[in-house]
């Protein structure tokens, strides 16, 4: 993977005809954490780790067709700038985020492959600990999700409304057929998943947007988040209710619904950024039990400039009805974290 990676890379700077434009970009960012967890309010784990915080790589290209109309493409993937590997047996530094190609003009852009999906970059709005280890609100909340073999189209901005929808073929996601071969699927649908957003931007200042999910692994989500900077503060927001899709409800019969929240703040001035995120999620399953969980975060940032920054924050995320395999019970389970940091993006 590292030399096919390699490869490529090397082989497009080596043909700069081939591309208008084309930029190699990417950034480290790591943190070094003193980590500790409770399992039912006694201590069950403790120690000292050095963090990847989504560190990644990419090449981006563009080239011009005619006045209106560009080709477009863009590969990253993410690395553990602590070293750690990815992939089931742990053989390769790289594993693939955004990868996709497709047209660009004043009508919109139209990609193909592999992109997060709107509904979670809807959620960027309130999560200002994104990729955080501890911090990123994927820890307690569903529908963070980067979707393969999608087809997408986001409209350009009009009269403060731009609308994204992407449609995810139907080999991602069918349902297992028990009466055919093992790990047969059946799904004969064009596209067997959706997820789009309409966002609105009043001014400068306030946004909202509205973004739903359908059989998006597995899981059918109405998510609304906005933000409102006034000043040097910028407040988020961010509510959603989720389930398990039609095709999954006879596998998961015992879970009902997800509700959950983020609220966030952030003050910026002369370099420095002091931020705080709250949020919450129940997920309501059989027997008339709630599985609560809770995140909160606070930090501060110190920019250099465009390319450099330094942080530290602490997180501490609470899992009510934890599910023990070891007791086979349910339990509750805490965790937090200190963390310093870096990043530099280039």
């Amino acid at each position: 993977m590292k030399k096919t990676v390699i490869l490529c890379a090397a082989s497009i700077v080596a043909a700069p005809q081939a591309f208008a434009d084309l930029t190699i970009y990417g950034k480290v960012n790591f943190s070094a954490h003193m980590y500790g967890s409770e399992l039912d309010g006694e201590a069950s784990s403790e120690n000292w780790r050095l963090q990847s915080n989504a560190s990644r790589i990419g090449l981006k290209a563009d080239r011009e067709l005619n006045d209106n109309l560009k080709v477009i493409a863009k590969i990253e993937y993410e690395y553990g700038a602590d070293g750690d590997t990815y992939g089931t047996d742990g053989d390769s530094v790289f594993k693939p985020r955004n990868i996709y190609a497709g047209f660009e003009g004043d009508w919109g852009q139209a990609i193909a492959g592999r992109t997060d999906t709107p509904v979670k970059l809807l959620g960027l709005k309130a999560d200002v600990f994104n990729d955080y280890f501890l911090g990123d609100i994927k820890q307690f909340v569903s529908g963070e999700n980067r979707s393969n073999d999608m087809l997408q189209y986001s409209s350009p901005r009009l009269g403060g409304f731009q609308a994204t929808a992407m449609m995810q073929m139907g080999e991602e996601s069918g349902v297992e057929d028990a009466s055919q071969p093992e790990d047969s699927w059946v799904n004969s649908e064009l596209a067997s998943g959706y997820s789009s957003v309409l966002d609105y931007r009043f001014n400068s200042a306030v946004s909202v947007g509205l973004g739903v999910d359908h059989n998006i692994d597995g899981r059918d989500i109405v998510r609304v988040a906005g933000d409102w900077r006034l000043g040097n503060i910028t407040f988020g927001a961010m509510v959603q209710n989720a389930e398990y899709s039609d095709a999954f409800n006879d596998i998961y019969t015992d879970v009902a619904d997800e509700k959950a929240y983020v609220l966030s703040a952030k003050w910026q001035y002369d370099g420095w950024t002091v931020k705080a995120q709250w949020g919450e999620s129940s997920v309501d399953v059989d027997l008339d039990r709630d599985e609560n969980n809770s995140s909160a975060v606070v930090g501060v940032d110190y920019r250099f400039d465009k390319t450099t920054k330094v942080f530290g924050y602490y997180s501490a995320a609470s899992y009510d009805d934890h599910y023990d395999e070891d007791k086979a019970a349910f339990t509750s389970f805490n965790e937090n974290t200190i963390g310093v940091g870096m990043e530099f993006k280039f």
